[in-house]
């Protein structure tokens, strides 16, 4: 077995160390809780799951976000790498400056500029390796841009006229994004509305009168985790499914 498979195999068991050991603890704590066999182990199958796959899919979606958030500020970095293109600064100090950028994308470009220092990198490898760190296609695409204008660039005020074009093409996809949200926020708004005051005071209505007229009851603490743990919980699921659905440029 080679390297690449031993690290495979170790995060895999890993994986399911930890998802077991959540899985038995959760086993345990539901048959205090409801002293049935039948439903501690729903409980720890259900824990063991979860926990499993979300290990599986959270380097994946860090990945991800890592990109949305690298996408997020590139434009306004590559639109300072296009002013000093044209005021015909050499390339790697080009670099330097969107080094000194805050954020995910001046890290980046701090990383560049340590490759081709420390590591002995051409410009073009350090920004491929730049490209496939993100695995994005904006990234992928700007990096392309740059690569040329380094490689076959001419001199003069025109030299970063590509760089800010495919900049100002991913500042009005990023408007474009804005105002499809804002459109979809509306709805959200209305659903938490919803969710957080009226469907409970539907649900206390319905339960008040369910056992007055219906013949229709509910235990004390069954009505007790409805409305203090159940609806909160539903609010909070809501909230993150929302700020999920934010683009990453216009989260604070």
């Amino acid at each position: 077995m080679n390297l690449k498979g031993k690290i495979r195999l170790k995060v895999g068991e890993q994986q399911i160390s930890y998802s077991l050991a959540l899985g038995i603890f959760a086993f345990f704590v539901s048959a205090l809780f409801y002293e049935n066999i039948l439903n501690a182990l729903t409980a720890g199958t259900i824990f063991f799951s979860a926990g499993f796959f979300l290990q599986a899919f959270l380097p994946e979606w860090k990945k991800k976000k890592n990109a949305g958030r690298i996408e997020s500020e590139l434009p306004f970095a590559l639109i300072s790498v296009s002013i000093d293109l044209d005021l015909n600064i050499s390339f790697e100090k080009c670099i330097l400056n969107a080094a000194k950028e805050s954020g995910s994308i001046g890290k980046e470009f701090r990383r560049i500029f340590a490759d081709v220092k420390s590591r002995g990198m051409g410009i073009p490898e350090a920004l491929l390796e730049f490209s496939k760190r993100t695995g994005s296609i904006e990234v992928k695409r700007a990096v392309l841009q740059l690569n040329s204008v380094y490689e076959h660039g001419s001199s003069g005020k025109t030299r970063g006229f590509g760089v800010r074009r495919i900049a100002e093409e991913m500042l009005a996809k990023q408007r474009t994004k804005n105002r499809e949200f804002s459109g979809k926020l509306v709805v959200f708004s209305l659903l938490f509305i919803a969710v957080s005051a009226i469907i409970p005071a539907l649900f206390q209505s319905f339960a008040i009168v369910g056992s007055m007229v219906l013949k229709m009851s509910f235990a004390p603490h069954e009505a007790f985790a409805i409305i203090v743990i159940g609806f909160p919980l539903v609010n909070v699921l809501l909230l993150f499914y929302i700020r999920a659905k934010t683009p990453i440029f216009m989260r604070g």
